[in-house]
């Protein structure tokens, strides 16, 4: 009978593996680790940002946006994110909205639209704090503190990291932590403090050296 159950269990691993959706894919090379894997996948991620705007499943439109943030290919998202926030403000589903934001926000703060971050946190913010939705809103935090750090900011900074770490500490969700850290490291580097970046910085990864890689253009 283990034979058999062994036996099983390997060939719907298997299946697993051959029949996994798309969106899996994409995120398992893109976003998990887009060094070493998102070369691979990048035709059929720009295949599926290009159709995004022909979805109507708002929760898979958000997949392809989160598979497409670290690819660079985001901005190609935008519309259709936006459309995942208009009906999350008449009334439809308040998860898929509020991960729109998220994106929309990183969106924003990356490519310098520093502007725009405070409103669509704002909004993003409201609704995380309202269905409790406490690591979205710490994805939102980020975002300001982001733009805090990048305008020299501390105040503001200083702020939304111990906001973020005060429920994210004693909850160990070290995702939020990581977020943290970024900012205060950014900050401290802005400043030419580099001890302090450094010390932000090592306590949420141990420092080692790189790899030896090879990179690829993502063009």
């Amino acid at each position: 009978m283990a034979y058999v159950r062994n036996t099983l269990a390997h060939q719907d691993e298997k299946r697993c593996r051959t029949h996994r959706p798309e969106f899996l894919v994409l995120l398992g090379s893109s976003f998990v680790e887009p060094a070493r894997l998102a070369v691979s996948t990048l035709g059929r991620l720009d295949a599926a940002v290009a159709g995004i705007g022909e979805q109507f499943d708002h929760a898979h439109i958000v997949r392809i946006a989160i598979a497409a943030t670290y690819a660079d290919r985001l901005a190609g998202c935008r519309a259709a994110l936006e459309k995942v926030v208009e009906h999350g403000r008449a009334g439809g589903t308040i998860t898929s909205a509020i991960e729109a934001f998220v994106l929309l926000g990183y969106d924003c703060a990356m490519t310098g639209e520093w502007d725009r971050v405070q409103p669509m946190t704002d909004e993003g913010l409201t609704l995380t704090r309202r269905y409790g939705y406490l690591l979205l809103g710490g994805l939102l935090q980020f975002q300001r503190a982001y733009v805090a750090a990048a305008r020299g900011d501390e105040e503001i900074v200083n702020a939304l990291t111990d906001e973020m770490t005060r429920w994210a500490a004693p909850n160990r969700v070290g995702l939020v932590l990581h977020y943290a850290a970024h900012a205060k490291t950014l900050t401290a580097l802005g400043r030419g403090d580099f001890e302090a970046a450094y010390r932000h910085a090592a306590a949420v990864c141990t420092p080692t050296p790189f790899r030896a890689t090879h990179p690829t253009p993502c063009g």
